[in-house]
This record gives C-alpha cells, structure tokens and sequence, in this order.
C-alpha cells in the first residue's frame, strides 16, 4: 500500500510540475514586466578645494578640503501607466550642510501627460528659475566645476511644493515650452534665527517661464515671485544684555520679492556659450539686486577650456542712508538694518573639462573673486580670495 501511494505521489508531481512551471514563468514575467517600469539613475560630485587665504569663499580657506562641495543623489522614475509617472530624487552630502540633513528627498513628484504637449505635475518640484535650474547640482551635466554663485545662490526659491503645468508649442523648427507654477516651502533658517518651534512658509511662490529651443539655440524668460515668511512680532527677541531686538528676517517678513531672469545657450558640439541674467526686485525692504554672468568654452576633442565671469550688485543704492532703516522696540532699543549702503561682486573663472568617458568627467578651475562693500556712512570694506578646485563628477 505505501509502494502504491508513493508512486501515485510522484505521478502527481510528475503531472502538476508543468502546472508549477508555468506559474512561475508568469511570475517571472510580471516581475520582468514590472522592472521594466523601474529606471534608477544618479550623480556623484567628488570636489577637493583650497583657498588662498583664510577670508572665507564657498566656504573654503587656506585648509583643503574634501566635503564642503561633495554630494551626490539617486534618483528613482517609476512609469506607473502610459500617462502616469512617479519621480523621487535622494540627496546625501558628504559634509552636512545648515539647515539640510547629511541625506534626504531633494525632489518627490507625479507627472500626468494629458497630451503629447501638456503634462501636469504635483508634489516636491525644483523651481524653474534659472537656465539649469533642472541639473542644478548635477555638475557632470554642466560645463563649469560649478554652476555660476552670484546668479544661482538663493536657497529659498530652490524648490516648492506645490503642482505645475508644461505646455509645448510647435513654432516653425523651434519649440516653445511654457512652465507654470504655484505651491510654498519651509524656511528653516526663518525658523533657526529665532530659535522658534514656530514653522515658517514660504508662500505664494509662483511663476511663469518660457524656453524656446531651436536647432544649438536656446533662450529663457520669465518671472518667479514669493512671500517672505512670517510677521514682524515672530522674529522679536530679547539679547544676553535683557534688550529687545529685532532679527533681520522680522524686518524683510512678509515683504514679496520678484525675480525677472533671461538666458541663452549656445551648443553646436564645439563652441558652448551660456548667459544669464536675473533682477531680484522687492517691495519690501530687502535690496534689489541685478546678477549676471557669461561662459564661452571650446571643446578640442575630450577636453573643453572654459572662461566664465559674473557679477552681482545691489540696484536701489538711494534709498538707503543713515537712519533711514531702523526699528524702535517699546523698550526704546533701536535695531538698524541695510546698513551696507552698496555691494559690488565679481568673480572670474579659467577652468577646463576634461570627459574620461560618458559618464565620467574631471574637471580643475581657479575662481578670483573681488567684493566690495559701501556702507551708508561712507566707508568701504574691499575683500579678495581666489579659490583652487578639482572635481570628479559622474552620472549613472
């Protein structure tokens, strides 16, 4: 009897085992299927720096170091359905930053393609502020070591979290794809000066940009405007002398701050030429500022010289004298502000590209920088630093 069970055992195993094979090619195949669906991308910035002397720039000084602009991230695309994607892009320092953990989500969106030229995204989004605003941090994407300071430092109108519409217009060879936004974003510096619990948003940050792209041509337009953070009353504190005093966040909040930029690109696959001009325009107390920069690089073969200058100055000069920003506590304590009547920076920058593969670049650049300050009793501040930089950058 259990010489007959086993062999009916084994002719049911022998019988079912096309049964298990097919279910499990399926499984297979779904899980293929659903790979398939999965992209997973990133980059990799490796920088070393020096300064000349110890006057700080990019946070470098006569010290070398290794971290202050090393960072990388992965980025996770996910194509849900035909008209469906989902895009989440991590980001790690090597050296944490103020106000950033040493890793966290740098972007996290979903875009629904309503056409073939409308799509629709919604969720943690960049801000399409600049010309590269899209690989900002992505240095191998870039010709320069990094992207132009003057012009491209602003932290608060780095991303948003909000929804924003793509629309593509057809022009003769060109395209024209226009970028609308709204959403808010966090401001913990805000949050930090004052040593608050309180959440500070940026509100209101909105904007509207236009790029049009034809043949090695590309030109961009537009305007982004936002709210600064909170009231006046948030940013009131006493100091170690039992005085009130205002902190100069107190003093620009609530005030709301445009930005008009323009850009061009060139790229016939020798010559690369990049300009970029942003007014940063305020009705509130903060200075209005003009930025600038251009770039011209040639390629010989895998490696690309490269020339960049940029300047940034303050565009409102009269409105500031003595006495003419200053907040009065109840207790009589003043608090004086904009006391830096004019500022004038410039930086020029020889560096060269060199690609090791397609995916692998090294790059060295010498930076000289010049900053003048003109306070509104006349007296004038000069600082000047040259910095030394190397970098290995990678996309995969």
């Amino acid at each position: 009897m259990n010489k007959i069970f086993k062999c009916s055992l084994i002719a049911s195993c022998l019988l079912m085992q096309p049964i298990f094979s097919v279910s499990a090619d399926s499984r297979i195949d779904n899980l293929i299927e659903a790979l398939d669906k999965v992209k997973i991308s990133g980059y990799l910035n490796l920088t070393a720096g020096t300064a000349k002397n110890d006057k700080p720039f990019f946070d470098y000084d006569k010290k070398l170091s290794t971290t202050n602009e090393t960072w990388g991230g992965v980025q996770i695309d996910f194509n849900a359905s035909e008209n469906l994607d989902f895009t989440l892009l991590t980001k790690f320092f090597a050296e944490s930053r103020p106000y950033d953990d040493s890793f966290g989500v740098d972007l996290a969106y979903l875009t629904y393609k309503l056409s073939d030229q409308t799509k629709v995204r919604a969720g943690i989004l960049r801000v399409p502020l600049y010309k590269d605003s899209d690989y900002k941090d992505t240095g191998f994407a870039q010709l320069w070591l990094r992207t132009p300071e003057l012009v491209y430092a602003n932290n608060k109108v780095q991303r948003h979290t909000g929804i924003e519409v793509l629309q593509d217009f057809y022009v003769g060879d060109g395209t024209i794809q226009v970028q609308a936004f709204y959403g808010q974003n966090e401001d913990p510096r805000a949050k930090a000066s004052v040593n608050s619990n309180k959440t500070f948003i940026i509100d209101d940050i909105m904007g509207v940009h236009a790029t049009y792209t034809i043949d090695e041509h590309l030109f961009k337009v537009g305007a982004t405007t936002r709210t600064e953070p909170g009231e006046l009353e948030d940013f009131i504190f006493v100091n170690d002398a039992g005085k009130q005093r205002l902190h100069v966040n107190g003093y620009y909040a609530g005030g709301r701050q445009t930005f008009y930029s323009l850009g061009y690109g060139y790229d016939d696959g020798e010559w690369k030429i990049d300009a970029e001009t942003i007014f940063e325009i305020t009705d509130g107390s903060r200075q209005d500022n003009g930025k600038y920069y251009g770039s011209v690089g040639y390629r010989f073969g895998d490696l690309t010289p490269y020339i960049m200058y940029q300047y940034r100055e303050t565009l409102d000069d009269s409105k500031r004298g003595q006495g003419t920003d200053v907040y009065e506590a109840a207790d009589g304590t003043k608090s004086f502000f904009n006391t830096q009547k004019s500022i004038e920076q410039s930086i020029i920058s020889l560096g060269a590209r060199y690609d090791i593969s397609s995916n692998l670049a090294f790059k060295a650049q010498i930076d000289r920088y010049d900053h003048e300050y003109t306070f509104v009793n006349d007296r004038v501040i000069e600082l000047d630093n040259t910095l030394y930089s190397v970098s290995l950058q990678a996309v995969f």
